[in-house]
């Protein structure tokens, strides 16, 4: 699935993934940014939650103000989706010169 979503450009290349994600997750993610020719060290944004146990709006706001103009796909599990959902659009159109 995420061959279908992930189609990097130069300027957006990373993925924002959950530090909590299966492992396997985690490496499916790094062989198709590796398969697109970038370093997944580079490209893989993971989510770590400032209190070690939950993500929140503060930690996401957080990491897009640092990378989100380089986002080009969220890989998340459910909960987290619905965050990103609420969170990510908001950050971006804030930051979008139209």
């Amino acid at each position: 699935m995420l061959v279908s979503f992930y189609r990097p450009t130069r300027d957006k290349y990373k993925v924002l993934i959950e530090y909590s994600a299966f492992p396997s997750d985690h490496y499916a993610i790094a062989s198709q940014v590796r398969i697109r020719g970038y370093n997944p060290k580079d490209a893989i944004i993971e989510l770590k939650p400032s209190d070690g146990e939950i993500v929140t709006t503060e930690d996401i706001s957080r990491i897009m103000s640092k990378h989100g103009s380089d986002v080009c796909v969220s890989f998340q599990n459910r909960r987290f989706l619905l965050v990103v959902r609420v969170i990510l659009p908001t950050h971006l159109s804030k930051n979008d010169p139209q």
